[in-house]
């Protein structure tokens, strides 16, 4: 697949530049890619922008990390063709912060799950910029885009990332589910054996494991309940019912075999 991923390195600050709101006029000074097809780095200069826009324009996704809200709207006045909102887009950045309901920095994530971290950072490049260093920002951006990637292949195997969580100083999972969906939607998998009556095997992440356990499991249950954000499940190998939230669930694959939930037995009754 023609997968891209990429990261933008600015010319000015948000403070230079008025804040967020004007982020269109932060200015490129470099642009680090990953191209997968030719499994390629590159770096591009401000000046060369158009040759980035035209592998841009014939990729199938464009991987990135807070890529929606900062390096599109910086990219945008460059591009003449491409209208980058419309491109097929893979934001780590945004998947994390949807699943946790906070932030966690391109930092945060590769340090716990690739044991790695960045060279440098945002305003360090900025400094260089001003020096005219651009061979200095162009590794700084490229490093970036390594643990970016680094961060996506990880996800796409194992259907989680790594943190380490300020609260309890232990190391969370945060699940994703990056392989795509060519078949059924997931819920509706979910959603058609619930009402079926249907077992399913699961695979799934919970945000926390035990001593010997790993992140990603798999369990086969028996749906009993389910709403908007999860389902309550018998699962048949702690022989109890659990909760299992649905985002994350990553597959589910129904059994031919059938069960009947205590509201269908107690109804029977009647």
């Amino acid at each position: 697949m023609r997968e891209i991923v990429f990261d933008v390195e600015t010319k000015k600050s948000l403070d230079e530049v008025g804040g967020r709101d004007h982020v269109e006029a932060l200015g490129v000074s470099v642009v680090g890619a990953y191209f997968y097809e030719t499994k390629e780095y590159r770096a591009f200069e401000e000046w060369e922008i158009g040759a980035f826009e035209e592998r841009l324009r014939t990729s199938d996704l464009v991987i990135g990390f807070n890529t929606k809200n900062f390096d599109y709207p910086v990219l945008q006045p460059y591009f003449k063709q491409v209208r980058i909102a419309s491109l097929p887009t893979l934001d780590i950045f945004e998947d994390v912060t949807k699943q946790l309901g906070h932030r966690l920095s391109l930092q945060a994530l590769s340090s716990a799950t690739l044991n790695a971290k960045k060279t440098s950072d945002g305003l360090q490049a900025l400094v260089w910029y001003k020096e005219g260093k651009i061979e200095e920002i162009k590794k700084y951006c490229l490093k970036d885009v390594e643990l970016t990637r680094g961060l996506y292949e990880y996800g796409k195997e194992h259907g989680h990332l790594l943190f380490d969580s300020l609260y309890d100083s232990r190391v969370h999972a945060v699940p994703v589910n990056w392989k795509g969906q060519t078949h059924m939607p997931l819920r509706k998998i979910i959603e058609n054996a619930f009402l079926s009556r249907q077992r399913l095997f699961i695979e799934y992440v919970s945000r926390q494991k035990q001593e010997g356990e790993e992140f990603k499991k798999k369990r086969k249950i028996d749906i009993y309940a389910m709403n908007g954000k999860e389902i309550s499940a018998y699962c048949h190998l702690r022989q109890a019912i659990r909760n299992f939230k649905l985002e994350g669930i990553l597959a589910a694959e129904p059994v031919n075999e059938f069960y009947k939930a205590p509201q269908d037995v107690q109804s029977s009754l009647f």
